[in-house]
């Protein structure tokens, strides 16, 4: 309180006595300024501390703003890639070769095979700090399973994927071959399917009238042979060509005239052949025509077809069907000479058969055949005459009038029982 007091009255004197010479207008002060707490807390008999003056508040300048310099930008360090975590059912890729490089390192590209799964890709660890020359990390491959091939030079060239096994002509036989002896060890797996040879021997006889009649040639059973060549496909279906030829065993026909054999007129056979045909076919008289032996034989071929039950297996049944020609041949001895009657026309042959397979590749079976036969065209050959003739035309000549179509009823049909072999290649 003191001290303000004496600031107060220095200040007034020098108003009073004009110092200056002019009066001078005093500064304002400004509000008293407040009194800073005493020291002490205020403790009696301790002297309070002079407080300094406040200074008055200068605004500061505002500095001018410098860019910020760039820093520069440290390129990302490559982050090893961590090992997959499946193992690649196909050939690993041989671990790359570390690469040491100084840092700053620069940014790699990314891997464009990324997305395809690889082996175990080598880890990293850290090399001792020192040297820059090692201070880049070192690399460990992570162990691979043993693929069972070799696996390849560093440096050599592979391909991001993985390349797919080859087969080979020799891994392919070697499967059919594996295949072949699976099937021949199980019978119920052999096929019958492949290309079909087929050889059959037995017997054939004939049925109707001028074959079987006592009055006829009263033929007995002969031989029959038949061969079939074709495909089986899908186990289930033959087609192909079937070739047969047979014989007959005739009866007792010596003395007997050629004509009668087929219950012919001999004479009004003669006369309605000149006529029909406009030519003399004979130059000698049919009624001589008789005969002291006769030879019988029967072809057939044409196109069959076979359906089978069972495509697979030991036992293979089966029915057929075919449209073959046919021919049926006598041929006689007669007094004036030598003489062939031949009769052609279609079969319509049935077949029944069953084989049984003994190898995945032979078969032997059995089979009965049933042909239905029909004629249209007679031939005639003889030293002194020749010629060709409708068979229709035989039934003007036939010595029963009263049965229609005489000579096509009284034709034979055969029938065949065979045994034989059947291959698949």
């Amino acid at each position: 309180m003191r001290l303000v007091g004496s600031r107060w009255t220095f200040v007034s004197l020098a108003a009073l006595l004009g110092l200056a010479g002019a009066p001078a207008q005093a500064q304002d002060p400004g509000p008293p300024p407040t009194l800073p707490p005493e020291r002490g807390g205020g403790i009696p008999g301790e002297e309070p501390s002079e407080a300094p003056a406040p200074k008055p508040t200068q605004p500061a300048a505002p500095k001018p703003t410098q860019p910020a310099a760039p820093k520069p930008k440290q390129p990302a360090a490559a982050k090893p890639k961590q090992p997959a975590t499946k193992q690649p059912a196909t050939r690993p890729r041989a671990a790359e070769q570390p690469i040491a490089v100084e840092p700053p390192a620069p940014e790699l590209p990314p891997d464009e095979f990324d997305d395809v799964p690889g082996p175990p890709q080598p880890e990293t660890i850290d090399a001792p700090s020192g040297d820059p020359a090692t201070s880049a990390p070192a690399m460990r491959t992570a162990p691979a399973e043993d693929s069972g091939d070799d696996a390849p030079a560093p440096g050599d060239a592979e391909s991001p994927k993985s390349a797919p096994a080859v087969i080979t002509p020799e891994a392919i036989a070697a499967f059919e071959e594996a295949q072949r002896e699976a099937e021949r060890a199980n019978p119920k797996k052999w096929r019958h399917a492949g290309l079909i040879f087929e050889f059959m021997i037995g017997t054939q006889g004939c049925t109707r009238s001028y074959c079987k009649g006592e009055d006829n040639l009263n033929a007995k059973p002969g031989l029959r042979l038949n061969g079939f060549l074709g495909r089986n496909t899908f186990g289930i279906l033959d087609i192909g060509l079937e070739l047969g030829w047979g014989t007959l065993t005739p009866g007792d026909v010596n003395g007997l005239n050629a004509a009668d054999i087929y219950d012919l007129d001999p004479q009004r056979l003669q006369d309605v052949l000149n006529e029909r045909l406009g030519i003399d076919l004979f130059d000698f008289d049919l009624s001589q025509a008789v005969t002291t032996t006769v030879k019988l034989r029967t072809v057939n071929a044409g196109p069959s077809l076979r359906i089978h039950v069972l495509p697979r297996g030991r036992y293979d049944p089966y029915v057929g069907v075919g449209f073959h020609y046919h021919l049926w041949r006598a041929r006689y001895e007669t007094l004036s000479g030598p003489a062939r009657l031949d009769f052609h026309g279609v079969a319509l042959p049935l077949q029944l058969g069953f084989n049984v397979f003994v190898h995945p590749n032979v078969a032997v079976g059995a089979r009965f055949d049933y042909d239905f036969t029909y004629y249209f065209l007679a031939n005639l050959d003889h030293p002194d005459a020749s010629g060709f003739t409708i068979v229709s035309v035989l039934d003007e000549a036939a010595a029963d009038t009263t049965v229609e179509n005489p000579t096509q009823e009284g034709l034979p049909r055969f029938w065949g029982f065979t045994l034989g072999a059947r291959g698949r290649f």
